[in-house]
């Protein structure tokens, strides 16, 4: 049988519907996407240097179309919703596949790739993973490897600029990724290193966390109550500075064990150089001092995998643990529409299986990373994957650690960081907050020019956590950060607790938040009133500030979200959902 081979436009994935919808809001800094007309990629600080070597591994991931996904759809309300019958009834692993997989996708894909000589290849079901040379790869697809270097991080791929399919794979496909689409060097840790600490400075403890939150234990019995942290851009933990911590501020507990590491942490670092740990001790010291007990992973990825590397690799987990949280983001609009549609599906299967994901909303406003120092690229970005309708996404406070009042974390008022928040360019406005978002629509003063920003959109925070001098134990020495990356691994800490105690109660656990969430009476939060996220992370002085920005009100906000958390109200209500 004859099958014709043509441009696949799957490859470069460049949607007009996207387009015409980021056209109506589009960026003062917006860039050029990142293959133009088989032009070197210039987005996402790439150079192509030259040729791939022919003997280059390259990884091929074709995103395979999966069945029954309204079904899917079905079963993610009805489990996530607690006025279902079925909430809390999670699918097993495999049930889930069952559910899922094209077996007559995965047989043409995979019989396509062995015919061409390729047989290093392993399959989820969903997804097909080939790995070959770029000479192999380059056959295989018509076109040619070239291997692209970042000036800014010197981390180099292997890239193409185009590439052609068999026609009779189109509709077995959604994309076909790690070809011509790039690792975003953009990628941020959301946090920011205080200096010129001294024994003044203000600073915020697991003591404080439980005092304003009254969280009246951080003790987890139950290691069914399991917990994990995302880690990349070559962050690494240290146990020595996890035992110290513990030390100096965790008076009376053991120090704990990470009780798995997935990827790679080289330790050795943290004492050489401090920036390479801070994120990860950060992250691994206050979730582990929140939640102590609740068995944590270390997840870390490579640099040059994306955030659909990740859930990938959790979904493929036969018993992954039940929380996560993500410290890490980037702009929205740099990704691909198929990328960011594909990473929603793998979260509402995560959330099928009982997994709760919290993710930082950003330290810049509502402008991004891009507008520190650079008044030009004022404006609405929004972050990713905190912008996700099927993640909670967590905002950051200031005030108590300097014994004021809970406000929203901003740069102009000594915060150092601004909490990120605003409305999704992509994802629409879900159903559990649409109340909500027309309310602040309808109330907000000073609400920037809608068509600024998508009002339809997703809003997001969710929820915010005070984020500002914290501090931590990084290469020995005591550090200050500040950051909604602090907010969020202490977030997640504290629904790690809610589902300890749900399990001792002989309950489920609690799986995809924000349903719920959005049903609490107000007496589970603290509302935060006060702030504005128009001015970029940067020291006193020295910051950026937009005109336009969100302004927090009465109710769920997005600058707060519905608020910090008053611990014993939260946990009353969501043991008895």
């Amino acid at each position: 049988m004859f099958r014709s081979s043509v441009l696949l436009n799957i490859c470069v994935v460049v949607l007009l519907s996207l387009a015409v919808a980021r056209a109506q809001f589009r960026l003062k800094h917006e860039a050029p996407r990142c293959i133009v007309d088989g032009a070197p990629c210039t987005h996402y600080d790439w150079r192509r240097v030259g040729p791939s070597p022919s003997e280059t591994p390259v990884r091929l991931v074709f995103a395979l179309k999966m069945k029954n996904l309204d079904k899917l759809d079905a079963i993610f309300h009805q489990v996530s919703d607690p006025h279902s019958a079925q909430y809390g009834q999670f699918l097993s692993l495999h049930a889930l596949r069952h559910l899922t997989t094209d077996a007559h996708a995965v047989r043409n894909v995979t019989e396509w790739l062995t015919q061409n000589g390729i047989l290093d290849f392993s399959s989820t079901g969903d997804f097909v993973i080939a790995k070959t040379d770029a000479l192999t790869a380059g056959r295989l697809l018509n076109t040619q490897f070239f291997a692209f270097q970042s000036p800014s991080t010197h981390l180099v791929v292997h890239r193409a600029l185009n590439c052609k399919l068999p026609s009779y794979l189109f509709h077995h496909l959604d994309f076909v990724g790690d070809v011509t689409t790039f690792p975003q060097t953009s990628a941020l840790r959301h946090r920011h290193r205080r200096k010129g600490v001294n024994d003044t400075t203000p600073v915020t403890t697991l003591s404080l966390i439980n005092q304003v939150y009254q969280i009246p234990s951080n003790v987890i019995v139950d290691e069914r109550a399991t917990q994990s942290l995302y880690e990349s851009l070559g962050q690494d933990f240290s146990d020595d500075d996890l035992k110290q911590f513990f030390k100096d501020y965790v008076k009376g507990a053991k120090p704990p064990k990470v009780a798995k590491v997935v990827g790679p942490n080289d330790q050795s670092g943290c004492k050489a150089d401090p920036n390479n740990c801070g994120e990860a001790n950060l992250d691994v010291q206050y979730i582990m001092a929140v939640a102590q007990g609740s068995p944590t992973t270390y997840w870390s990825m490579d640099s040059s995998t994306n955030f659909l590397d990740w859930i990938l690799a959790v979904a493929s987990d036969p018993s992954p643990p039940l929380v996560h949280s993500i410290s890490y983001g980037e702009d929205e609009g740099a990704d691909d529409a198929s990328m960011l549609d594909r990473f929603n599906v793998e979260l509402q299967k995560a959330a099928t299986r009982g997994l709760t994901v919290m993710v930082s909303s950003g330290d810049d406003g509502v402008a991004g990373a891009s507008a520190r120092g650079n008044s030009s690229a004022c404006g609405f970005s929004p972050s990713f994957p905190a912008s996700s309708p099927y993640v909670t996404a967590v905002g950051a406070t200031m005030g108590p650690e300097m014994q004021q009042t809970e406000v929203a974390c901003t740069s102009d008022n000594g915060g150092l960081i601004t909490t990120g928040g605003g409305f999704s360019l992509h994802y629409a406005t879900p159903d559990w907050q649409s109340a909500n978002v027309q309310s602040y629509l309808s109330n907000a003063p000073q609400l920037p020019p809608t068509s600024e920003f998508n009002s339809q959109g997703r809003g997001y925070p969710d929820v915010a956590v005070m984020g500002h001098n914290y501090v931590i134990i990084d290469g020995g020495q005591k550090q200050i950060e500040s950051g909604t990356s602090a907010s969020s691994p202490v977030f997640a800490a504290m629904v790690s607790l809610v589902n300890a105690a749900r399990f001792q109660a002989g309950k489920k656990p609690l799986g995809f938040l924000n349903p719920v969430l959005y049903q609490l009476t107000s007496d589970a939060f603290i509302d935060i009133t006060s702030g504005r996220n128009n001015c970029a992370a940067g020291d006193p002085g020295t910051q950026t500030c937009c005109p336009d920005g969100f302004t927090a009100i009465s109710g769920w906000d997005p600058v707060t979200g519905l608020g910090a958390i008053n611990f014993p109200s939260f946990l009353r209500q969501l043991l008895d959902v």
